[in-house]
């Protein structure tokens, strides 16, 4: 990919949702092991009430499923991590941790850091758009030479 339309992807509608999305897909992966933890504590309570052998085949797997998952979010949390702290611009990089590690929503990072609401989007957009570019040139690999971008797990 060339340099321009390297800069036209990141600037573009297609590179930004693709970077947010790739950002999210752990706050994303957070909220699917909260169902399935309901989902168990549901079973749980019904096993002490039934004592049924098919609750506990049912509980057993689902705690499995949460074990695999939540390795893979810590997977996905640390590869998010080192995307964002490779973005070069510091108040873009806190905003994107704040947003994308930490699940904050944007009126609550304005309020911690005593920005304007406004100026948190633009500093968001800057920092999705070099995570862009990072997406759009393949760059997959940190300083440390382990992968960064996985787009699926």
């Amino acid at each position: 990919m060339t340099a321009q339309e390297t800069l036209r992807y990141m600037q573009s509608r297609q590179g930004l949702c693709a970077a947010r999305d790739y950002l999210s897909a752990a706050l994303h992966l957070d909220a699917r092991i909260a169902v399935k933890q309901t989902r168990a504590d549901t079973l749980r309570a019904r096993r002490s009430l039934l004592c049924a052998g098919e609750t506990q085949q049912a509980l057993d797997a689902l705690e499995q499923e949460i074990q695999a998952d939540y390795a893979s979010l810590f997977r996905r949390q640390r590869q998010i991590d080192a995307v964002i702290r490779s973005v070069p611009e510091d108040m873009s990089r806190l905003v994107l941790e704040c947003r994308y590690l930490q699940g904050l929503p944007f009126f609550r990072i304005a309020m911690e850091l005593h920005y304007d609401e406004r100026q948190i989007y633009r500093y968001h957009r800057k920092g999705l758009m070099y995570v862009a570019a990072r997406l759009a040139q393949g760059l997959t690999e940190g300083a440390d030479g382990r992968e960064l971008l996985q787009t699926s797990d």
